[in-house]
This record gives structure tokens, C-alpha cells and sequence, in this order.
């Protein structure tokens, strides 16, 4: 019986390719969405060997926000206009 992982089979992980329609069902069937559905996102199979492999990378600055920093500037800012 193959070892299911994050709802991927086994079989498929030790192949050494793996088509872009297995793929596309493999990830419809662990998230329950229609096949066309997620080819439409277009997953697609990488090397996991390719540590920083990214197609889109992300060039935006992290989206967070330091609270007791802002405060700080606004405190200052309010200051200075005094």
C-alpha cells in the first residue's frame, strides 16, 4: 500500500517524472476542486532539488506592520509640529 503524503501518493513521488495531467488530478483530488479549476492556476512541477526556484518572485517589501514603531513615529511627528 503506497504511504499517502499531504494526500500525494508515494507512487507518484518516487517516479522520476511525473505529467503535468497527474499533477493537475493529484491536486484536484487532495482539494476537492475540479481538474479545470486547478489547471486554470496553473500548478506546475519543479525539481525539488531547485532550492530558490520561483517563477514569480515576490519584489515586494514584507507586508506587516510595527505597531510600537509607527506609534513612535507619530509620536515624533506630533512632537516636531508643536
Amino acid at each position: 500500500m503506497p504511504l499517502i503524503v499531504g494526500g500525494v501518493s508515494s507512487f507518484y513521488m518516487e517516479q522520476t517524472q511525473m505529467t503535468q495531467q497527474q499533477l493537475d488530478r493529484l491536486v484536484a483530488k487532495a482539494t476537492g476542486e475540479d481538474v479545470r479549476a486547478i489547471r486554470s492556476r496553473g500548478f506546475s512541477i519543479v525539481d525539488p532539488k531547485v532550492i530558490c526556484f520561483d517563477p514569480e518572485p515576490d519584489q515586494r517589501s514584507p507586508q506587516w506592520v510595527d505597531w510600537d514603531q509607527l506609534d513612535r513615529e507619530r509620536l515624533e511627528q506630533a512632537d516636531a509640529r508643536r
